[in-house]
């Protein structure tokens, strides 16, 4: 899956609420004058449906720019990824569980590794460091449980 193909991509209008406005300030960046997106129905990593609209904490909703956008989208897989590794490493129910699913983890927060990387010079929603310190863990957590096939 490319930058493009990403759920909370901008080109992915139908995963988006009153999906732009013309122009504004970018909640993350501070970008004045630019297109913003507000990514607030989709599915995660885990092809679990979000919907913000419904949370009662959405209040005070955030609107960003393209790469923002889609930084945002990044930032929710690491979160989810990593709830869900916590729950593996306690022994407790996990969709990380299957070999299959970790493998496909990891690949995606390489992916997500390898953006915050590039491009940008700081990343305001999703900080490099956290992003490498998920994919040790899960590299970790793969060799544990899987350790005569990924060793």
């Amino acid at each position: 899956m490319n930058d493009q193909d990403h759920p909370s991509h901008p080109e992915h209008q139908s995963t988006l609420t009153n999906p732009q406005v013309l122009s504004g300030i970018c909640d993350a960046c501070g970008k004045v004058g630019v297109d913003l997106y507000k990514v607030s129905l989709g599915k995660d990593f885990f092809n679990r449906t979000y919907d913000r609209l419904s949370h009662t904490e959405d209040l005070h909703p955030k609107w960003f720019c393209s790469p923002c956008s889609l930084e945002k989208g990044y930032q929710r897989d690491v979160r989810n990824i990593h709830q869900e590794l916590e729950k593996l490493l306690a022994n407790d129910s996990s969709l990380l569980s299957e070999e299959k699913t970790l493998l496909q983890a990891i690949s995606h927060v390489e992916k997500i590794e390898s953006y915050v990387k590039k491009g940008r010079k700081i990343h305001l929603l999703l900080p490099p460091r956290e992003v490498g310190l998920l994919l040790i863990e899960l590299q970790q957590a793969l060799s544990a449980r899987f350790p005569s096939e990924n060793s």
